[in-house]
């Protein structure tokens, strides 16, 4: 072996050497490790420097306690960024073109794959797997990949079903349904028409995308209900649609297909909704449509529009005898890769995501938090609260590789079988195609 081999091999070491103790620094200071000497005299962390995070969330929700953080760190300053949701990835992209990024950005999982590689990963050495899985709910996975974690929750907005209770106990319905099948006792019930055959009062609106709220994302539940993940990543980290794949054990996905356009078909009993009726949010407002799929972040909305209306809210209905499952959007906290105070960066990422101040962030934000020691103690009131804490609990999400893109391959999917242009096996397959060709592009 020659004397620059050994040197070589040498050196690697001590590059090994130094980043895994850089690690070790950073990840105490972000309170996943606990190392002694980090404390000042008066026991406060000894954390300084500017840290600016770029977000989404309204400003004046969060302020107070990003001014917090400061509090016994004099020399550490947080500031923050409210972008608008509408120009938030352009502004990104063009701050990482011009090397001028904020430190820590708020890492929405629609944009997780376009991101990845302008994150720096908190590594499973240092916060192992399954401390990440223990900790945080089930959908928070989709932010971990082979290198590691690519960024910490810190919200989650699940979908959960309001129903108007005056609608249902004026057709002798006593409780909403918890399983889809019990629709075919209820359906007629609630369904009204006039003579014309024009719906007059609804039940669900499903089967459209023109005037049907997060209509990809209620077909992503549904498909999440019969264990399809839409996305998966294979063994060389590559994400790869399986949205036309099943197993014998399971429902296959033109099921589910048939299932939703079923709402808008005249001759199946589920016929409940067409293109003619208004936005679904605004006939659920109204008092004409019985049940409404939305986020939880809608509840005041909802209230706004007609504070009159009678209405509750339950976890979303279920296949009998399948594990419980919604899903919803969850946001993180990511460390850009071009930060320039990564340690005082990793200490702000570490406390926004502590169950103190995450539960502080839950309640400013009226959302259930993302940490399940928080979601195992369910406030007694509002009587709302526990649903949503307990559909956060079994939120999912997938790997979505454009927001936009896939809204219209989901929509294609749909209009193609109303259409009869293809079945819903074909249209599955011709979808399935589209979203691998989107994929390959990440």
């Amino acid at each position: 072996m020659s004397d620059n081999t050994k040197t070589s091999k040498f050196q690697i070491i001590l590059i090994v050497v130094f980043i895994v103790f850089f690690i070790i620094a950073v990840m105490s200071f972000a309170g996943i490790i606990k190392l002694p000497g980090n404390k000042s005299k008066n026991g406060a962390e000894n954390i300084s420097g500017k840290v600016l995070i770029w977000g989404t969330l309204p400003k004046n929700n969060i302020s107070a306690i990003l001014d917090n953080l400061g509090t016994n760190n004099k020399d550490l300053s947080v500031s923050y960024s409210q972008k608008d949701p509408r120009t938030y990835d352009k502004e990104l992209l063009e701050a990482f073109a011009s090397n001028n990024t904020p430190d820590i950005f708020m890492l929405p999982s629609d944009l997780i794959l376009k991101y990845r590689n302008k994150v720096t990963p908190i590594p499973y050495i240092m916060y192992p797997a399954e401390t990440y899985k223990r900790t945080f709910i089930q959908e928070a996975e989709i932010y971990m990949n082979t290198e590691g974690i690519l960024a910490v929750p810190v919200t989650v907005d699940p979908i959960v079903m309001y129903y108007n209770r005056d609608m249902l106990q004026s057709a002798g319905i006593a409780h909403p349904p918890v399983f889809w099948d019990e629709l075919k006792d209820i359906m007629s019930k609630i369904v009204k028409k006039d003579n014309a055959g024009n719906i007059s009062k609804s039940a669900i609106s499903f089967g459209q995308f023109s005037n049907v709220n997060h209509a990809k994302d209620i077909l992503s539940m549904l498909l999440f209900q019969i264990n399809n993940s839409i996305v998966n990543i294979d063994t060389t980290g590559k994400p790869v649609s399986v949205l036309g794949y099943s197993d014998a054990k399971s429902i296959p996905p033109s099921e589910v297909l048939n299932f939703f356009g079923g709402f808008t078909d005249p001759s199946n009993f589920l016929y409940s909704w067409n293109k003619s009726m208004p936005n679904s949010l605004d006939a659920f407002a109204s008092g004409d449509l019985a049940f409404y799929f939305g986020y939880t972040s809608e509840l005041p909305l909802i209230q706004s529009q007609n504070p009159n209306l009678n209405f509750d809210v339950v976890i979303v209905p279920q296949i009998r005898n399948s594990t419980k499952v919604t899903t919803g959007r969850i946001n993180a906290l990511a460390l850009s890769r071009l930060s320039k105070n990564v340690t005082a960066s990793y200490y702000v990422i570490g406390q926004l995501t502590s169950p103190e101040i995450n539960q502080q962030i839950s309640n400013t934000l009226s959302l259930p938090p993302v940490l399940r020691d928080l979601l195992a103690k369910k406030p007694a009131s509002p009587s709302y609260a526990s649903v949503f804490y307990d559909s956060a609990l079994i939120s999912r999400g997938w790997l979505d590789p454009s927001s936009e893109k896939t809204d219209k391959i989901f929509k294609d999917l749909v209009e193609n079988i109303a259409s009869n242009r293809y079945d819903a096996n074909e249209s599955i397959s011709k979808a399935n195609t589209e979203l691998n060709l989107l994929l390959n592009d990440k």
